[in-house]
């Protein structure tokens, strides 16, 4: 008796958890999808497969955000922060497998027109808002599309609503803070033997 009332009581733990994980992951869902003005959200995904549809649109995007920085690797003697320039990409990537813009990408995603961030050696500046370690962002703009040999080639959110638009970060949705956002890089320093080569080069005289 005692070891069939054991049983129903794992019984309703196990249903317990299962509804509460069931719960979870619906939530999750929902607030990847949801937009916070009852317009309808689209993933990357969705936005590709009716591109023709919504170019030049207002529309709202739900993305993973992707942000890459990328420098150049011209050599300074001496060395200097203001010798290379560095420049921030942000953009919506899409997570599904499949891609329906195989011709450009091997991932399918959006690029936004802001924040813009650009720098030297040393520190990068963004703005109007800060990208670094945001998983999700949810953004209203509009879309602008490229084509190229007549078919949608890239696509770009412009002008978006900073006001109305989230950036998911630690488990939640919320406003995107606006403003000017500085990071250090590194400091500028020259690379062992390259300027004592550079000036020899230079020095050495012309057969």
């Amino acid at each position: 008796m005692n070891f069939s009332i054991q049983n129903k009581k794992t019984t309703i733990v196990a249903i317990s958890l299962l509804l509460l994980i069931i719960f979870v992951t619906a939530t999750s869902f929902f607030l990847l999808k949801s937009n916070f003005k009852g317009k309808e959200c689209y993933q990357v995904t969705e936005v590709w497969k009716d591109v023709r549809g919504l170019a030049g649109k207002r529309i709202c995007v739900n993305g993973k955000a992707e942000y890459s920085i990328a420098t150049t690797l011209s050599l300074c003697c001496p060395a200097s922060c203001d010798c290379n320039e560095t420049f921030g990409e942000v953009r919506l990537i899409s997570e599904e497998k499949i891609t329906y813009n195989p011709r450009v990408s091997i991932i399918d995603y959006i690029s936004l027109d802001s924040p813009t961030c650009k720098g030297n050696e040393c520190q990068i500046t963004c703005s109007p808002f800060n990208p670094e370690g945001i998983e999700y962002f949810h953004l209203i703009g509009t879309l602008s599309v490229t084509s190229r040999n007549g078919e949608p080639a890239w696509l770009k959110l412009t002008d978006l609503d900073m006001q109305n638009s989230r950036q998911f970060v630690n488990g939640k949705w919320e406003p995107i803070p606006t403003g000017t956002f500085v990071k250090p890089l590194a400091t500028a320093t020259p690379v062992p033997n390259s300027c004592e080569q550079l000036r020899l080069d230079i020095e050495k005289p012309k057969e």
